[in-house]
């Protein structure tokens, strides 16, 4: 009876984490800067699309104070009661991302967006639940205040307002999104699927690592340098910590723990750099670029039945991972600018080479779904 009943609970788990096929029903827009055109109350904004939050919110050009942390013109969007466009729930005073805390209001309030392959129609859409900031305090210095922001982040026991929106009046038919950088270094995202024929290969689920701080959504990987694994080098010989950002530009930001283990590795290589040595701040310069010069992220897939690949493997050769500069190259690499930050974090370079699904399907007991898949060479914008 007891191998019974592990049957089914494996049988029934194989069956959750599974990659269901894209529906048709779904919307795309571009990203210029990692953001999304609204219109709201007729007034043109840029929004922030924040993928670690699950928080929309939108500035009231009444906060003053906000003006000190962003260097732009006065926010613009009006919470007009006219035609119930926007209707105050209740106040609020909590953190609404990363690096600020905010007061202001609970407010379910109407916007138009446009779709990518369908400007001419401005359609609109509710959001139940987005925040009206009304005064800002900064929980982490140099970090510039964005006006309005939508926060794609989500997980079972957390609800993307803004997403949400889109299921719950039937623009979408699926909890998901889909992310890539295109050849034309646009951000390509769908809204409840993904366009199957962008990919080169199938999805792989991938192993996810529970983080409050960046809504799970951080993977584990081994780092290969110079076609050596860093993890073998030092005493802590861990796989790397992952969190995907898409702001990020063309580089790979480090924890500084790994600095050491890429000096021993450039020592025992005979590859040490011969115009800047390589330290916290600075990646290190070399004369010339030759093929050992790469760099290589390791994810490890979900142990899912039918699921043959144990990782997925992402390699930049020399002429991706070295860049030139001044009278020599570089690697596309900064170290994270606090000691005791342990997490790697990469944005367009993965993305220009893999696509990010994440869906979470209908039923409370099915896992999250992120996975990976490869794209098509020479990928660029394309109409679904």
């Amino acid at each position: 009876m007891k191998k019974l009943a592990l049957l089914i609970i494996h049988l029934i788990f194989c069956i959750c984490a599974t990659i269901p096929n894209p529906p048709n029903k779904r919307i795309v827009f571009t990203l210029y800067d990692a953001k999304i055109k609204f219109y709201s109350n007729q007034d043109y904004v840029s929004m922030k699309v924040d993928f670690s939050s699950n928080i929309s919110y939108f500035t009231s050009p009444d906060c003053v104070n906000c003006l000190i942390y962003n260097d732009n013109q006065p926010a613009t969007v009006q919470c007009s009661t006219a035609a119930n466009a926007c209707i105050v729930k209740e106040k609020f005073s909590e953190k609404i991302n990363q690096y600020y805390s905010a007061q202001g209001d609970v407010v379910q309030i109407r916007i138009y967006y446009q779709e990518e392959y369908n400007k001419q129609i401005q359609k609109p859409l509710i959001i139940e639940k987005a925040f009206y900031v009304k005064n800002v305090f900064q929980n982490s210095k140099d970090q510039r205040y964005e006006y309005y922001s939508l926060g794609l982040g989500f997980d079972k026991s957390i609800e993307s307002s803004f997403l949400s929106a889109f299921y719950k009046q039937g623009k979408i038919d699926q909890l998901s999104y889909s992310l890539y950088l295109s050849s034309d270094n646009i951000y390509i995202l769908t809204l409840g699927g993904y366009d199957l024929k962008l990919i080169s290969g199938q999805f792989i689920i991938m192993k996810n690592i529970e983080s409050q701080k960046y809504n799970s959504d951080i993977y584990q990987a081994n780092i290969e340098f110079f076609g050596q694994p860093i993890e073998s080098f030092g005493q802590d010989q861990k796989a790397a910590t992952v969190y995907i950002d898409p702001n990020i530009q063309d580089e790979i930001i480090l924890p500084q723990y790994m600095l050491n283990k890429m000096q021993q590795i450039l020592s025992s290589l005979r590859q040490e750099p011969d115009l800047q040595a390589m330290t916290i701040d600075n990646p290190g310069q070399w004369s010339s670029i030759n093929d050992q010069q790469t760099l290589g992220l390791h994810f490890f897939a979900e142990d899912v039945q039918g699921q043959l690949d144990t990782n997925v493997d992402v390699l930049f050769n020399q002429n991706e991972f070295m860049e030139q500069y001044g009278e020599g190259y570089r690697p596309r690499i900064s170290f994270n600018v606090d000691k005791d930050e342990k997490i790697l974090k990469i944005g367009r370079m993965l993305l220009k080479k893999f696509m990010l699904y994440k869906y979470n399907p209908d039923q409370p007991r099915e896992p999250i779904i992120r996975a990976f898949a490869p794209l098509k060479k020479h990928q660029s914008q394309q109409q679904e």
